[in-house]
């Protein structure tokens, strides 16, 4: 019998299919009569071709891990795979199902049986059964596996509720037996080391499943794993126990551990903690640890609103120690929910301005989203909350924020994400809320009010607003005041771009400021003396951004680094070549000049001695694609987006390549994530266009067509396709417009083009 788990994640390893396929594999009868595979698909969204996938394995049974954020794809997944083989059974698990089985199983006809709750055993005593009921070895009725939800006829039937795993190390560890090889991955890895948590939130599943019982695998087991995972390639560790720090005394020898076995400070580690509970001693353990990144569940600011959700917590004591994580360099990010009971417009706005005030590097407001299972989920009627019981269960509306409140708190938390996480204009309205006495939130609001009525696009697509706004909204609040303001803000936008991408430290690239940000940045508001201050920076990248309307990053001076030099074998490179920097540069320059076998040639010789160079790669796979194999220049540039995820260039580059290889989905994803990580690269929006054009999405191509215009007025091209798009959708007057303004800037192009139909 075959079994399949299909992994419908993206940026996480699947660990609680790992862990079923593990379990499973212990029971010798299974070993000589089943397999039990992990399946990755190529495309989740594609359902069709993934369920061609799926099917194409033969498998007697598939098996999914079911989430609020995922169920909706699953169960389309499930019924074309339906359509193919009726005959295959559907199993599912996870918490959307398992807290609701009556409900999801008259719901969806295409899933077979759910496992209710904790799924291990269950998974391997039900796989069990049906190998054995097909070979006739037993002739007992499934009714007697306990944990699962099936329909007999018409009726759902729940069997027995399956207790907890007392031990949760007989559970191998798929770190430690070869179920998950760390130095191929190149996701998130995933772990844990208790089940359940001690608070009782009402919009959480865990009082639900757990109550507040805490599972907990061994110290030596937790040891093991983090001694398998450290060791290995794996770039970034998300530690998924819902409050690291309790119980406190664990906690800290975790962090022990950590610090024991860790070597690389590339090394990405993730914790979520109950901040208001922390002493020094664990944050001074944190810094030890080479901890990365705090996430802190904040929710609200308010009390009132805190109390209505059974979470009781310290506004006082969060703001001392994320201060004091934050003066340890240790990234914060504090979590909201926006349209919890008692939430209005203005706590949410608190909210946000609370966090913005503590220095955090992020805040992160999400919708409520009604759990199944969840004592708020059970109570929605009492609290008076409205929201669609299906997909990711949104809320419509509560009796203290109407539908509009909740629609624009969306747009907030969406302009929050662009301005202040990914820092496009951070500084800057920072600085002009001190200066105005307005609050950073209000800023807000009042940007997206003006954004609305001064500027006429089509479609507004909150999360994707570029900085190219803000120039006009300033000018239109400080008047008068504004060319006298605009140098410092200038700057202050400037040094925002270039911490937010690069290192603050090193010594290969002088930047020169008129005005000194950190000055700035602590006495915001103040107008300090115009004077020259540089500041060093340290660059692995090129840096290629429009800002507000110009460029202005400029590299005043570049020193060469022995250092670098130094680190990689001269033997592996071309004769008179110290460094790979160098290659690197002259192959750039044969690309630039068409000599692409030149290039390729002196990239390839390189290779060796920076096999993960993500520069050399990208222009590695730019040569190859060039003439080459596509698969090849494909994988190569995989590769450089791999070595550095905040690259867009890299990612423009794929998604080009994807696109002339008749890979479109993969083309629009990578420009898609280039744009949500610089939404002023010009070549990403245009080539997005191309591809919906292409792809046969006119009305959206327009769209990111006008976007390349807002960055780049003057781009000949993207006024040309535009005219042509316009014109193919009979919006003929538009579409003289654009032809008109491309021939204004580029005349002889049109000469040229009527000389060739002559």
């Amino acid at each position: 019998m075959r079994v399949d788990l299909i992994d419908t994640t993206s940026d996480y390893i699947p660990l609680a299919l790992f862990y079923l396929k593990s379990y499973a594999e212990t029971d010798p009868f299974l070993q000589d009569n089943s397999s039990v595979n992990i399946v990755t698909p190529n495309n989740i969204f594609d359902h069709k071709s993934t369920a061609e996938q799926i099917i194409s394995n033969d498998p007697d049974i598939i098996g999914f891990s079911c989430y609020i954020w995922n169920m909706e794809n699953t169960v389309m997944i499930c019924d074309e795979v339906k359509k193919i083989r009726p005959d295959v059974k559907i199993i599912v698990g996870g918490p959307d199902v398992s807290s609701v089985p009556v409900k999801s199983l008259n719901k969806y006809e295409s899933i077979d049986l759910i496992v209710c709750g904790e799924g291990e055993e269950t998974f391997r005593e039900l796989i069990s059964y049906w190998e054995k009921k097909s070979n006739t070895i037993i002739s007992s009725s499934i009714s007697e596996v306990k944990g699962i939800a099936y329909r007999d006829n018409s009726e759902v039937i729940i069997t027995d509720k399956r207790p907890f795993i007392d031990d949760l190390d007989i559970i191998p560890s798929p770190y430690l037996n070869g179920c998950i090889d760390l130095n191929n991955e190149n996701r998130t890895i995933l772990f844990e080391t208790y089940r359940g948590c001690p608070f009782k939130c009402s919009f959480c599943y865990y009082p639900k499943d757990y109550g507040q019982l805490l599972h907990k695998f061994s110290m030596k087991r937790v040891e093991e794993n983090i001694k398998e995972i450290l060791s290995s390639n794996v770039r970034e560790i998300f530690l998924m126990d819902p409050t690291f720090n309790i119980p406190k005394k664990r906690a800290k020898e975790i962090l022990t551990i950590i610090k024991k076995y860790r070597k690389d400070d590339d090394l990405s580690v993730t914790v979520e903690l109950r901040v208001d509970l922390l002493d020094q001693e664990v944050m001074d353990l944190l810094k030890d640890a080479n901890i990365t990144v705090i996430e802190v569940g904040l929710q609200s600011s308010n009390m009132d609103v805190m109390q209505a959700v059974d979470r009781k917590q310290s506004t006082k004591l969060i703001a001392e120690n994320v201060k004091y994580m934050q003066s340890l360099g240790i990234e914060t990010v504090i979590q909201l929910i926006y349209g919890l009971p008692q939430e209005t417009s203005n706590t949410y706005l608190d909210s946000i301005d609370y966090g913005v005030s503590l220095g955090v590097s992020k805040v992160e407001p999400y919708q409520l989203q009604l759990l199944p299972g969840t004592p708020m989920y059970k109570n929605s009627e009492i609290l008076g909350l409205e929201f669609v019981d299906e997909g990711e269960r949104r809320i419509i509306s509560t009796p203290t924020m109407s539908s509009s409140d909740l629609t624009e708190a969306g747009h907030i938390a969406e302009l929050v994400q662009v301005f202040f996480n990914n820092r496009t204009a951070r500084s800057p309205l920072l600085w002009y809320s001190s200066y105005s006495g307005t609050s950073f939130a209000s800023i807000i609001k009042e940007y997206m009010g003006w954004r609305i009525s001064n500027i006429e696009i089509d479609g507004i697509e909150w999360q994707k607003e570029g900085n190219y706004f803000i120039y006009d909204y300033l000018r239109s609040c400080l008047e008068d005041r504004f060319l006298d303001i605009w140098p410092l803000l200038q700057d202050l936008n400037r040094f925002d771009y270039y911490t937010s991408h690069l290192n603050f430290i090193g010594e290969e690239v002088y930047a020169a400021f008129s005005y000194d940000p950190v000055e700035l940045k602590a006495s915001p508001g103040v107008i300090l003396e115009q004077s020259p201050c540089w500041y060093r920076f340290r660059t692995d990248q090129q840096i290629n951004s429009n800002f507000f309307n110009g460029q202005f990053l400029r590299k005043a001076y570049d020193l060469s680094d022995a250092d670098t030099a130094a680190s990689y074998r001269q033997s592996s490179l071309p004769d008179s070549y110290e460094s790979v920097s160098g290659v690197v540069s002259d192959a750039e320059s044969a690309l630039e000049a068409g000599n692409i076998v030149v290039a390729e040639s002196l990239l390839r010789a390189a290779l060796p001695a920076a096999p993960e160079n993500g520069e050399l790669l990208h222009l590695l796979g730019l040569a190859v694609a060039g003439g080459g194999p596509a698969d090849e220049a494909i994988s190569l540039l995989r590769r450089a987006v791999t070595s550095d995820r905040d690259q867009p260039i890299y990612r423009v580059a794929l998604g080009a390549v994807a696109a002339q290889n008749r890979r479109p989905l993969e083309a629009e994803r990578e420009y898609q994530i280039a744009l949500s990580i610089d939404p002023m690269l010009v070549e990403a929006h245009f080539n997005l266009a191309d591809l919906l054009t292409e792809t046969g999405r006119p009305d959206d191509a327009v769209r990111s067509y006008r976007e390349a215009l807002a960055v780049q007025p003057d781009l000949v091209e993207a006024h040309y396709n535009l005219g042509s798009v316009l014109d193919d959708l009979g919006r003929h007057e538009e579409a003289a417009k654009a032809m008109q303004k491309a021939y204004e800037l580029a005349p002889e192009l049109f000469d040229e083009e009527i000389q060739t139909r002559h």
